[in-house]
């Protein structure tokens, strides 16, 4: 890659999009993730890397993805000479920078190691289907039978301490892990938060969101004859504005949709999630599904207290 190509995917591309092409930042946005919307109905995310580039992808086009000579090249079909004299004259005239100071020092390279993070996740295995099987599952009350269930075959793996291992996807490549065992919870070092997610299949007509894997998969063991024809996806903690936006590409994905069911916990907590998930599936103004929420009837508890065998004394 030449120099000038290099000087332009370093250019801060939130400032392009909102100067030059007519984006708005969304409220949604964060310090190390800009959520942009436009008001031909498209939005997409834009985020920095460590070394320095800006990268965007589209909620509603999975190909439309990649640096600012992506971004020319894929709304305006542009050659790649045509994309330098458009960013050329871009830094080279007065157009007003009306977002530079509401954006210098607060953009902040997101640090990831994911090539690791692939690594790890590849080599691992699935659990067995044998009397191996985790016993930190199986103390959760979640056995082998459903973790061989064609749902969710291959979605849950476990590392060589007998952490159980729940991977997350962004919609493009593998970008971190869930952690759990006794005790303790955890999430990859280097990684973000994307979505875990089971098997889909075309006729599928509900999706059910929880807080974590382990809530999602309870879910499931409460409800077993929604694995023929639910999605399951989880969270691991508070949606970011990535999740978010991979939240919206789902349901997109989901051709013959009917109901979304949001699964968090009965308490304060579980309550907010779900209004804030629901605001932000009533803003999307792409929904045709019901909305609807199902938490356990006794109050403080989430799914897994449903299912959870009781400990021995």
């Amino acid at each position: 890659m030449d120099a000038e190509l290099r000087k332009f995917k370093e250019l801060n591309l939130v400032e392009f999009l909102t100067n030059a092409e007519g984006w708005e930042i969304d409220k949604a946005s964060s310090r190390n993730a800009f959520v942009l919307t436009h008001s031909r109905g498209d939005k997409i995310l834009v985020t920095r890397k460590e070394g320095g580039n800006f990268v965007y992808c589209s909620v509603y086009d999975d190909s439309n993805n990649g640096s600012i000579i992506d971004y020319l090249q894929n709304t305006h079909s542009l050659t790649l000479g045509a994309c330098r004299k458009r960013i050329r004259s871009y830094l080279g005239t007065d157009t007003p920078k009306k977002n530079k100071t509401a954006l210098q020092g607060k953009f902040e390279p997101i640090k990831l190691d994911l090539e690791r993070i692939q690594k790890f996740c590849d080599e691992l295995g699935v659990i067995a289907l044998n009397s191996k099987s985790s016993s930190y599952m199986l103390s959760r009350g979640i056995t082998f039978d459903i973790l061989h269930h064609a749902r969710f075959l291959g979605r849950v793996a476990e590392d060589k301490r007998g952490n159980v291992i729940f991977r997350h996807h962004n919609g493009v490549e593998t970008c971190g892990y869930e952690i759990k065992n006794e005790g303790f919870t955890g999430y990859a070092r280097g990684g973000i938060k994307g979505l875990w997610f089971s098997h889909t299949h075309r006729e599928d007509t509900e999706i059910i969101i929880a807080e974590t894997a382990i809530d999602a998969l309870s879910y499931a063991v409460a409800h077993p004859h929604k694995m023929e024809y639910a999605r399951f996806f989880s969270l691991a903690g508070q949606p970011s504005p990535l999740q978010k936006m991979l939240i919206e590409k789902a349901i997109k994905k989901c051709p013959n949709l009917c109901a979304i069911t949001l699964a968090f916990d009965n308490d304060e907590a579980g309550a907010r999630l779900d209004h804030k998930f629901k605001e932000m599936l009533a803003s999307s103004g792409k929904l045709d599904a019901v909305v609807k929420s199902h938490t356990p009837k006794q109050r403080g508890a989430d799914w897994n207290d449903v299912i959870r065998p009781p400990k021995l004394t």
